[in-house]
C-alpha cells in the first residue's frame, strides 16, 4: 500500500513516502492534510527543497501554456520523475557549483577512470572516432595544451586554419604519443590538466573573463571552462563505453553548471545557424537531479511574452545532445508549442559539441 493510500492523514513522512509523494504535490494533486505533511517532511528535509521548488515552477510553467491536454500533464510528471528520483540527497549549493570547479571535477573523474581501463583495453576502438582510447587520451594531451596557451603558460603552435577544426589539430599530437607508453601518455595528461586546474583557481572573477576563443568561438575563459568540462565528460563516456563500463553522470551540481550555461547561450547561439529562428521565446525545464528552468527570449522578441514552446527533457540526456552524443532529433522530450523551434534550439546547442 502506498502512502496516499491510507485512510488516516499523514503526519511524520519517511524520506522515501516524501520521495513519492513529490510529484503529485508539484501538481496539486494532494488533499489538505497529505500536502500538509508534505510541506512539513520538506522542511525536515532542505536538500529536497530546491528540488520540489523547479519541480512545482515546471509543471506550473506548463500548466500556463493555453489548455494543455490531461495526456502532456502525464507525460511531464513521468518525466519529472521515472527514470531518476529527482532531488534525492542534492543540494545545489554544495558541491562544485562554479564554472571551474565544474571543469576541476570532471578532470578528477578522468584520471580516476583512467586508473581502472584494463592493460589489454588501450588499444579498443572508441565509437565516436576513428581512434582507440589511448589516442583519445593522447587527442585530450593536445585540447589541453591548447587550453593552457590562453592561461599564460607555452605556447600551442597551430595554425588558424587548423585551429578551426578542433579533431585534426590534435592528429600530430596523436601520432607523436602512439608509440610511446601508455603511463607516460596518461601522466602527460595529467600533468597538463591540473596544471590548468591549479591556474584557473588562481583567476579572479575579472580574470575568467579574459579572452579564450576556442577555435575562433567568443568565449571567455569562464565559458571555454565550462566546454572543456563538457568536453572532459563526453570522453570520460566515450572511454567508458570503449572498456565495458556504464556510462556516467556528472553530480548534480556539474550537471546543473553544465546545462545552465548551455540554455543560457542559446538566445546567441540560435544565431549561428544556417536559417536562425524568428523572434520567440521558449521555457526550458531539464527534470532531474541538478535540472531547472530557463525563459529564453530569442533576437527581436519580447521578454515576458508567453513562450512559443515549453520543452520538457532529462537533464542528463540534454547535456549529451548538447555533446554530440544523442542527436536533437532522438531526445525524448515532451513539447508545448512550436516542436519546430524546440529542436532548432537543440540543434543550436550543439555548436560547441566535440
Amino acid at each position: 500500500m502506498t502512502p496516499h493510500q491510507q485512510d488516516e492523514p499523514m503526519t511524520d513522512l519517511t524520506r522515501d513516502e516524501l520521495d513519492e509523494l513529490l510529484g503529485a504535490w508539484a501538481v496539486d494533486a494532494l488533499d489538505d492534510d497529505d500536502r500538509i505533511a508534505v510541506e512539513a517532511a520538506l522542511a525536515r528535509h532542505p536538500d529536497l527543497a530546491e528540488t520540489a521548488r523547479e519541480l512545482r515552477e515546471s509543471t506550473a510553467g506548463l500548466a500556463a501554456t493555453a489548455e494543455a491536454p490531461a495526456a502532456g500533464l502525464t507525460a511531464v510528471l513521468a518525466a519529472a520523475t521515472a527514470a531518476r528520483a529527482p532531488g534525492r540527497d542534492v543540494r545545489l549549493t554544495e558541491g562544485p557549483t562554479t564554472r571551474v570547479e565544474a571543469y576541476a571535477d570532471q578532470v578528477n573523474a578522468l584520471s580516476r577512470l583512467l586508473e581502472r581501463v584494463p592493460a589489454d583495453a588501450w588499444d579498443n576502438d572508441v565509437a565516436a572516432y576513428p581512434w582507440s582510447v589511448r589516442d583519445l587520451v593522447a587527442h585530450l594531451i593536445a585540447v589541453e595544451a591548447y587550453t593552457a596557451s590562453f592561461l599564460d603558460f607555452e605556447p600551442f603552435e597551430v595554425t588558424a586554419e587548423m585551429e578551426l577544426d578542433h579533431l585534426a589539430m590534435t592528429e600530430g599530437t596523436i601520432e607523436h604519443w602512439r608509440s610511446l607508453p601508455v603511463a607516460e601518455v596518461v601522466a602527460e595528461w595529467r600533468r597538463l590538466a591540473e596544471r590548468s586546474v591549479e591556474r584557473l583557481r588562481s583567476l579572479d572573477d575579472e580574470a575568467l573573463e579574459a579572452p579564450m576563443p576556442l577555435h575562433g568561438l567568443p568565449f571567455g575563459i569562464s565559458a571555454g571552462v565550462v566546454a572543456r568540462a563538457f568536453e572532459i565528460w563526453t570522453h570520460a563516456d566515450d572511454i567508458r563505453a570503449a572498456i565495458g563500463e556504464p556510462l556516467d553522470e556528472p553530480p548534480p551540481a556539474v550537471l546543473h553548471c553544465m546545462a545552465s550555461a548551455s540554455v543560457g547561450s542559446l538566445s546567441l547561439a540560435v544565431l549561428g545557424l544556417d536559417e536562425p529562428p524568428a523572434p520567440a521565446n521558449a521555457h526550458v525545464v531539464l527534470t532531474g537531479r541538478g535540472g531547472g528552468t530557463w525563459d529564453l527570449v530569442l533576437p527581436g522578441a519580447t521578454a515576458g511574452d508567453e513562450p512559443d514552446v515549453t520543452l520538457i527533457a532529462d537533464v542528463v540526456d540534454y547535456c549529451r545532445v548538447v555533446s554530440g552524443r544523442i542527436d536533437a532529433e532522438d531526445l525524448e522530450m515532451v513539447t508545448e508549442g512550436d516542436a519546430a523551434l524546440a529542436i532548432t534550439l537543440l540543434e543550436a546547442s550543439q555548436f560547441v559539441a566535440v
